[in-house]
């Protein structure tokens, strides 16, 4: 066993700034990046594979299908109607659109112009939209007319300070006065010849749930996104990908790297504007898709459908989860209906950071959060910044090819990467002897009753194996006597209740757990706050015990 060793050690002799240089170029020379452009990577791979099919689903029946190179071909159009508009590499564009054709077309021509892109999750109102525009200096704004129930032009017309915003693009009829019609961008004279833009500048910027305050803006690199794109389903599975199913929001960093995967990869995709299971599992079943990937309740809820359903979808074979807890139950569910899914580990600052393959044996698909991907490292480190050893729980700390290259609030830098490069995630987890990560908790949501540490995610995952609950999610009450007690927020099946805290004891009992660790509070919710990716607000369900 090597001694530990203590983290940082020089802080105030090494700023992090040198040491990413130096995980840049080890990038380099390993392969990960490379000196062309996303937009030369992406002309370079519609050449070799441009008959690729990308089909965009507009609610269960409205199914619109395109090849990659004709998507490419309309978004240089695209590309000169932006130039026309007056942008220019470096400018900030914001969408706020649905996974459909315009999106992937508006995403293209503005990697073509070396633009920032900005995606943002539709379900953000006017103060979140307002301040990502001033945010990331957005000169132009491109929204639907209207998208299911949402009015988006009421929704622009309520920001109260647009910031440096310059330019409204509406998709759809009854453009107001003032604002550009989407359709008016393809009249322009294509733009052939790529913008100049180097891969090392910022390509990409994410924003946060911010459910601790403003939404943090994550910044990535055109090279971040090269890496990223790729890491998606098909490249940790052994067996050929036709195409992939892809549910994930356009304005999550999966939905984003989702629309850039078949340019890079030359593998088609089916893309659903929202999320509805049954439109999932008949388009499955339809195209004889293989793979998916998403949050847990799009594996949920998939789940449940195939369950009830007659549909043959025999040919699925992989789904990759992450972007929040796993329950064992759900991966091993779908282990029964032949589907080889996996939980994964990553945020909007390192996507995709460990991962499953196919062809790990369910106990690890289950259990654990993956290994590696490639090129990723994790280590694990103590309040103190000692490394711990195999076994030991403490922060996950991770670096990467597809780590971001940092906040637009470069304040929040220092407290995000150590002297040495690595990304301080703020999540806990441990690592077994193999490398594998599991992931056990968020700091935060960690509760600690009378001195002692409880994972919710551990309390959460005993709680689903209850045939009566479908979902948990696990806080700490506030007590006067022990700090905070454990609550659990829960959903129960359908035709099912009763389900209390004489039942959460009988079923912590009958597996054994600790008696600290069985909830002792509970309540009954219709469903969760979640934000875009599906991912529980714990502050709303914390709000709520105050």
């Amino acid at each position: 066993m090597t001694s530990l060793t203590r983290v940082g050690a020089t802080a105030g002799e090494t700023p992090w700034e040198p040491a990413r240089a130096r995980w840049n170029a080890r990038w380099y020379a390993e392969g990960f990046y490379s000196h062309e452009s996303l937009a030369e990577a992406i002309a370079l791979r519609v050449g070799r594979a441009g008959g690729v099919e990308l089909s965009f689903y507009r609610g269960a029946d409205r199914v619109a299908r395109h090849t990659a190179h004709d998507l490419h071909a309309r978004s240089l159009r695209v590309a000169g109607g932006l130039h026309r508009l007056g942008l220019r590499p470096g400018d900030a564009i914001c969408l706020q659109i649905p996974n459909s054709v315009e999106n992937t077309v508006t995403c293209l021509a503005a990697i073509h112009l070396g633009l920032v892109i900005v995606p943002v999750v539709h379900i953000y109102g006017p103060h979140e939209l307002g301040f990502i525009i001033r945010d990331s200096g957005a000169r132009v704004l491109v929204v639907p007319r209207a998208w299911r129930k949402i009015d988006f032009l009421r929704r622009v017309s309520e920001i109260t300070d647009q910031g440096p915003l310059e330019h409204l693009v509406v998709i759809g009829d009854d453009v107001p006065a003032g604002a550009t019609a989407w359709r008016d961008l393809e009249r322009a004279d294509p733009l052939v010849t790529p913008a100049a833009s180097s891969p090392d500048d910022t390509g990409l910027i994410v924003y946060t749930s911010g459910s601790t305050g403003s939404p943090k803006g994550v910044r990535h690199t055109q090279n971040n996104m090269k890496a990223g794109a790729p890491a998606g389903p098909p490249s940790f599975s052994s067996e050929p990908s036709p195409a992939t199913l892809f549910g994930s929001p356009a304005g999550h960093i999966g939905g984003m790297l989702n629309v850039l995967f078949p340019f890079l990869t030359g593998i088609g995709g089916h893309y659903l504007d929202g999320w509805d299971a049954e439109v999932a599992l008949d388009t499955i079943s339809r195209f004889r898709l293989t793979r998916s990937s998403g949050a847990p309740l799009h594996l949920l809820t998939l789940v449940e459908a195939a369950e009830r359903s007659d549909l043959d979808t025999s040919s699925f074979w992989y789904y990759v989860c992450g972007g929040a807890s796993v329950p064992p139950a759900t991966i091993e569910r779908a282990e029964a209906l032949g589907w080889k899914a996996s939980r994964s580990y990553g945020s909007s600052e390192n996507p995709t950071t460990t991962s499953c393959s196919d062809h790990d044996p369910l106990a690890f698909r289950a259990s654990t959060d993956g290994g590696m991907s490639p090129g990723a490292a994790v280590r694990i480190v103590d309040e103190d910044g000692v490394i711990l050893p195999p076994g030991r729980e403490g922060e996950i700390h991770s670096v990467g090819p597809k780590l971001f290259a940092g906040y637009t609030d470069p304040a929040l830098d220092a407290a995000a990467f150590t002297p040495d490069g690595w990304f301080r995630t703020g999540d806990v987890g441990r690592l077994d002897v193999h490398g594998h990560l599991t992931v056990t908790d968020r700091k935060k949501d960690i509760v600690i009753r009378a001195g002692e540490n409880i994972s919710s995610r551990e309390v959460e995952d005993i709680l689903v194996r209850h045939p009566a609950v479908l979902e948990a999610a696990v806080v700490g009450a506030p007590d006067p006597r022990y700090g905070e007690r454990v609550c659990a927020f829960v959903r129960l099946r359908d035709g099912r209740s009763g389900f209390d805290l004489e039942a959460a004891r009988h079923h912590f009992v009958d597996l054994g757990v600790a008696r600290q660790k069985t909830p002792e509070r509970i309540i009954v919710v219709d469903d969760f706050p979640r934000s875009a990716n599906g991912k529980v607000r714990k502050p709303e369900l914390r709000a709520r015990l105050r």
